[in-house]
């Protein structure tokens, strides 16, 4: 018995009119893309030229081919999994057709799945895995990083001989050359606590984690990525670790290693895949140890459109019409890591023009953009983002962003900048929207 072949049989409602409804997409791009379809004589499904386009996210268009098809739509995360039955399904049948095999109950092993569509794929399974199987429906990117986790590629990483290695040989970390840390062959000489800290931060960018907490517990050394907004545990290691993991990256941040007792910030530059990744480290000691936060920074986050965040089509609309104001502000307001330098450097990216004099005044600088004057603070000598926006302004920009408004001097001259006919992006820390107003009157 394969029990969800029939549901994939008959769909309920059609993938575009499921996407209208909730927002994602206008009535005028389901047609568009459809009108492509129908010219490619079906070559390629209608959520694929979405995705290609930049339309919908696949979460998106996933989340509405449940609804189609019937099937459960789940965010994977390791509640949802059982790692002692991973091996009901062979690696290479995981790895083809990017499918995760997350609990058995009895005789019914529930499977994540990327592909619904494929009506042959739930038969095949069961008779790999001699049972009957059950769907789910689940991002390709979020099978393929709890693989990467839990069956990580032997050729790159294997997690649980480089941890063995690390128990017995924890304290050698004084190779401090910055390599591309995907390289298999670099990864071949080096030191076990080299390649696990490598590991953490190759894994990190693989699933575009905004975050990398390291957190040292009473008795294991806990390692969570930050996705989308949200925590989630990507290993567990043993506590002995913590402080070889540690100084490793300070070392790789070229921080002081004796130092244990106050806080420590600094930047790595990395290559994954000869691709650059800039790291933001924070130190702080804790009860059980020395808590590190790294911040991601990946230049190919903010290459992004707008149209490629997420927004829905009416949201969108209205965040274009304000983009293209002479001058005003707009400020993006959220929790720290909801995606608010993203937001804006998408919109920068939006308005950036060989007609413009676009300008940043930034703490620190985290990304370079192409054709944009950037500016760093420095509080150490008294250049705050008051003083280098007043001077910004005597430089006839057109477009200016601002890191953050932290105080009343910054929102002061941002305000003044608005209201002279400069257009102003900015960031404010508020929970919502709604909260901006009595923010700014706080300040």
């Amino acid at each position: 018995m394969i029990r969800p072949v029939s549901s994939l049989l008959e769909p309920k409602r059609r993938l575009g009119d499921l996407l209208v409804k909730r927002g994602y997409l206008s009535e005028e791009q389901v047609q568009i893309v459809l009108d492509e379809q129908r010219s490619s004589r079906g070559a390629k499904l209608l959520g694929e030229l979405l995705v290609e386009r930049s339309w919908a996210s696949e979460e998106q268009v996933l989340e509405c081919l449940a609804v189609e098809l019937g099937l459960p739509y789940v965010k994977l995360d390791t509640r949802l999994f059982d790692a002692k039955i991973v091996d009901t399904l062979p690696r290479d049948v995981i790895e083809k057709h990017t499918v995760l095999p997350l609990f058995k109950v009895r005789n019914t092993l529930t499977v994540a799945v990327s592909e619904p569509t494929n009506v042959f794929l739930a038969e095949q399974l069961a008779e790999v895995a001699k049972c009957e199987i059950q769907i789910v429906i689940a991002a390709a990117k979020d099978i393929r990083r709890m693989v990467q986790t839990y069956l990580p590629n032997e050729r790159v990483f294997v997690i649980d001989d480089i941890i063995d290695d690390a128990k017995e040989d924890s304290v050698r970390l004084i190779e401090a050359s910055v390599e591309d840390i995907a390289g298999d062959a670099v990864a071949a000489g080096q030191s076990p606590i080299i390649k696990l800290v490598n590991y953490i931060l190759y894994n990190a960018v693989k699933d575009k984690a905004s975050d990398i907490h390291i957190e040292p517990g009473d008795r294991l050394l806990r390692i969570r990525y930050r996705v989308d907004g949200a925590l989630y545990q990507s290993l567990e290691l043993p506590m002995n670790l913590a402080p070889a993991v540690a100084s490793r990256i300070k070392i790789m941040a070229s921080l002081d290693i004796s130092e244990r007792r106050l806080p420590q910030d600094g930047r790595i530059h990395v290559l994954m895949e000869r691709h650059p990744i800039d790291l933001r480290i924070s130190t702080l000691p804790g009860q059980f140890g020395e808590k590190v936060v790294i911040r991601v920074l990946d230049n190919e986050a903010i290459n992004m459109s707008l149209q490629q965040l997420g927004f829905s089509a009416d949201i969108y609309e209205q965040f274009r019409q304000q983009l293209e104001k002479p001058n005003g502000i707009a400020l993006v307001t959220g929790p720290t890591g909801s995606g608010k330098s993203t937001t804006l450097y998408s919109a920068l990216n939006t308005v950036n023009s060989i007609e413009s004099n676009v300008c940043t005044v930034e703490d620190p600088i985290e990304f370079q953009l192409s054709g944009i004057n950037q500016f760093q603070t420095n509080e150490k000598i008294g250049l705050t983002f008051g003083a280098v926006l007043r001077s910004l302004l005597r430089q006839d920009p057109d477009k200016v962003l601002i890191g953050e408004i932290r105080d009343e001097d910054t929102a002061r001259v941002a305000i003044q900048a608005a209201l002279t006919g400069h257009l102003v992006f900015s960031t404010l820390h508020t929970n919502d929207a709604c909260g901006t107003v009595t923010r700014l009157l706080d300040i």
